[in-house]
């Protein structure tokens, strides 16, 4: 079984004005013209998007993946999911992961809604996944603490999209051997890491 390339994405967007290019804010801003240029450039050859429920049929049967596959995933559920990237996946027929934080799905107007994520998820664009319940770095947080955010997260966005989830972001792309051991006995399939 040949590997597949994950493109991971946060937020499609110039990066906030003044920020430091050092600064995460700015590292993981991809300004929409960009991002439609590498989705352009995706359709333009032939690419197919996968989502990790694919993933996870093909790892399960030892099947090959198709050529030319490639899987999007979005972390944190920045409102650009329901802009850009939606308008895109659209028009392109193509399929994505997006990875909530549970707590973050609605507020402000930074994150996409709930009833966002519910159309989404209708018209087969994306798969969703737990990006845990408020995106800490699990190495450094209690064993407990750690469970509360892998069954929270999963439980919340189970419930308000009505689908199983079986896949997960590590917040930072940080984990532990037991936290992965935890992870299979909660029901998820996949995790990807940074």
């Amino acid at each position: 079984m040949k590997q597949i390339s994950i493109l991971c994405y946060h937020y499609i967007r110039e990066a906030p004005e003044g920020s430091d290019p050092a600064s995460w804010n700015y590292k993981l801003s991809v300004p929409p013209a960009n991002f439609q240029a590498q989705m352009d450039y995706l359709h333009d050859n032939g690419y197919i998007t996968l989502d990790m429920r694919d993933i996870a049929y093909h790892k399960k049967h030892n099947l090959p993946f198709p050529a030319k596959s490639v899987v999007l995933t979005f972390d944190d559920g920045h409102r650009s999911l329901w802009g850009e990237a939606k308008i895109l996946f659209d028009a392109y027929k193509f399929r994505g992961v997006a990875y909530l934080v549970a707590n973050w799905v609605g507020s402000e107007s930074t994150y996409i809604t709930w009833a966002q994520a519910r159309s989404m998820q209708a018209f087969g664009l994306f798969e969703f996944g737990s990006h845990t319940v408020s995106h800490p770095y699990l190495p450094q947080i209690a064993w407990e603490q750690q469970v509360t955010e892998l069954y929270g997260s999963r439980d919340a966005l189970r419930n308000q999209l009505n689908v199983p989830i079986t896949s997960i972001a590590y917040p930072y792309g940080e984990y532990t051997t037991p936290v992965r051991q935890e992870l299979k006995w909660a029901g998820y399939f996949t995790g990807v890491s940074t």
